[in-house]
């Protein structure tokens, strides 16, 4: 039978010196395969800039995520307010 796909669910409102170590350990693991990763920062500051979509640039983000899936490439999301 085949690994479940699972959702890790990690809140990182500071923890900045944390979160690296975390996503090695996750993505280093070799239980469950089949996983997604949410990173859940509710506590947003100005530090960490001014992010603005640019639909110009990625006209199809979620075709751009397959592609980038496709080839093999470990994708985070970053939702901000």
């Amino acid at each position: 039978m085949g690994n479940p796909k699972i959702s890790v669910i990690i809140p990182i409102y500071n923890v900045e010196e944390y979160i690296e170590d975390t996503l090695n350990s996750l993505l280093n693991q070799t239980i469950i395969k089949d996983m997604e990763i949410l990173m859940i920062d509710d506590g947003w500051q100005s530090d960490y800039g001014v992010w603005e979509f640019n639909s110009k640039t990625f006209p199809n983000p979620k075709e751009m995520i397959q592609e980038l899936h496709d080839l093999g490439f470990k994708v985070m999301l970053w939702i901000v307010p």
